[in-house]
């Protein structure tokens, strides 16, 4: 059963990882145009991680892991990613 309120849980708990995936990445370097091309370099691992928490969820009973909670993921991901460019 899919709800808002679980798609905007997933996306809020991604926006860290995006976050600090991309400020790791570029902490100590000028900014510009290379905060883009790292995002977009930097994006697919922060999907990864997604992927691969949701997978991690099908070995316990309660959850019930979906799509949707890996493209929300990764959108929360992205949003991370904006908000430190």
């Amino acid at each position: 059963v899919y709800s808002r309120s679980d798609g905007v849980g997933n996306v809020a708990v991604a926006v860290p990882l995006g976050f600090f995936l991309l400020a790791a990445a570029r902490v100590d370097r000028p900014r510009g145009v290379g905060e883009l091309a790292a995002a977009v370099a930097l994006w697919p691992a922060a999907v990864a991680v997604a992927a691969l928490a949701e997978f991690g969820q099908v070995f316990l009973p309660t959850r019930h892991p979906t799509g949707a909670d890996i493209w929300c993921q990764a959108l929360g991901a992205a949003l991370g990613m904006l908000g430190w460019a």
